[in-house]
């Protein structure tokens, strides 16, 4: 038996079956779970404390890593003959795959932050932490206009180039950050921009269709506001590596809220201790117009977040299928947006 508003179809492709959650426009490869025993678990889950995991700060590895290039060297002008030690690979234990259920009541007695969420797809990750996905049409006029706005000219900038470590690198997608800002002035750094990777997106005042954006997001956090947005756009060739949104404080449960628009993409979650088997892995694709909420105390330091570059014979077989009628413009084209808002308290590394 599946769980409620679920039903189970067949793919001829993949050559085996997949479950699809018509209300919440969500499709898994696994099956939703269904017993009392599975439901049970995801409430213990939902009731666990937040517990931190120790991490070794990226400072402590980088002076780990450049004591042992210097002692490699050291020991090469030694004993230049001396072959070379063959590198032991270690091997990690492969998550286990994230199981979907749909929210309901008895979740929210349990943790009453899934109130605003209830009949949203979640997927249990471990660690009291969760993916939650769901569609509002009542957001779908807000987001086309947000869309129409932030593809103008000069609105978004796209490829932007920065340094890491020396090296010269380019963020393959299209970028902008909108809050309020100081005596409404467009361009300048004024009430701080979004922080991250050592540059910073200046911030942008929040045009009218941002405003009305944000305003019905926060609906979902009456009691602790959004007041920022984050835009990228995506092409089929772009992508966004696997990072952790460090300006989310360990505390708040709906850390990052993200509406996308346009073209379906994988989002991936893997744990960021590989050897903690409690965690779980995720890949789910975004839909038009999804909704899709990164819930649980300290989600940002548990789990990494991406998307990969599709191939170029995955873009082909999209754009075929679009110019063949056989999907819609509006949810397989090339260009997928996305709508992160924040709370903006501090800068992310």
């Amino acid at each position: 038996m599946l769980p409620p508003g679920w039903t189970e179809q067949y793919s001829k492709t993949k050559a085996k079956p997949y479950y699809v959650h018509k209300a919440t426009n969500t499709s898994t490869w696994d099956r939703p779970m269904s017993s009392s025993v599975e439901q049970q678990s995801i409430l213990t889950f939902l009731a666990s404390p937040f517990v931190p995991l120790a991490e070794v700060s990226q400072e402590d590895a980088g002076v780990s890593s450049k004591t042992a290039t210097v002692e490699s060297k050291r020991k090469k002008a030694q004993d230049p003959d001396t072959p070379k030690a063959k590198k032991v690979r270690i091997k990690h234990p492969k998550p286990s795959l994230a199981s979907a259920l749909v929210v309901t009541a008895d979740m929210v007695a349990v943790d009453k932050g899934l109130a605003p969420f209830v009949g949203a797809t979640i997927y249990e990750l471990g660690g009291a932490c969760a993916v939650l996905v769901f569609v509002d049409p009542a957001v779908h006029k807000l987001l086309a206009d947000a869309v129409v706005f932030v593809s103008g000219e000069g609105v978004l900038e796209r490829n932007r180039t920065f340094k890491m470590g020396g090296k010269v690198c380019t963020r393959h997608r299209a970028e902008g950050f909108f809050r309020e800002v100081s005596q409404g002035v467009v361009g300048k750094d004024l009430d701080g921009g979004y922080a991250f990777s050592g540059q910073t997106l200046v911030a942008q005042s929040l045009h009218p269709s941002l405003r009305a954006l944000l305003d019905f997001i926060n609906t979902f956090v009456p009691h602790d506001k959004f007041v920022a947005i984050t835009v990228n756009s995506y092409l089929a060739s772009d992508s966004i590596g696997a990072h952790g949104d460090n300006d989310v404080e360990p505390d708040e449960k709906v850390g990052v809220l993200a509406l996308s628009h346009g073209a379906s993409r994988v989002l991936s979650f893997r744990p960021k201790l590989r050897d903690n088997v409690a965690l779980k892995q995720l890949d789910v694709a975004t839909a038009h117009g999804q909704i899709l909420v990164m819930y649980g105390e300290g989600f940002q330091d548990k789990f990494t977040h991406e998307i990969r570059a599709k191939t170029a014979k995955k873009i082909a077989d999209e754009a075929a299928s679009v110019a063949a009628g056989a999907a819609s413009p509006d949810t397989a084209g090339p260009v997928r947006v996305s709508f992160t808002f924040r709370r903006h308290r501090g800068a992310a590394s």
